[in-house]
């Protein structure tokens, strides 16, 4: 089962969110479907390596927190 998370610029985290609203979102976007995590940001999805991290509005997040 997949799980989404969306990118909240007043709390600068991802909060978990379904999928529709994962598709609707204009903020950067993560996405689990269970065999890889992706990163959607202005409309371009892209794998998120394992031990990269991720820096959202200058706070950065780790993959292994969504996997």
């Amino acid at each position: 089962m997949a799980r989404f998370w969306k990118f909240n610029p007043d709390a600068c985290t991802f909060e978990r969110c379904d999928q529709q609203t994962a598709a609707e979102a204009d903020v950067p976007v993560i996405a689990n479907d269970g065999d890889d995590v992706r990163v959607q940001i202005d409309g371009k999805a892209r794998h998120w390596p394992s031990g990269e991290p991720l820096t959202v509005a200058g706070v950065q997040f780790d993959r292994e927190d969504y996997e």
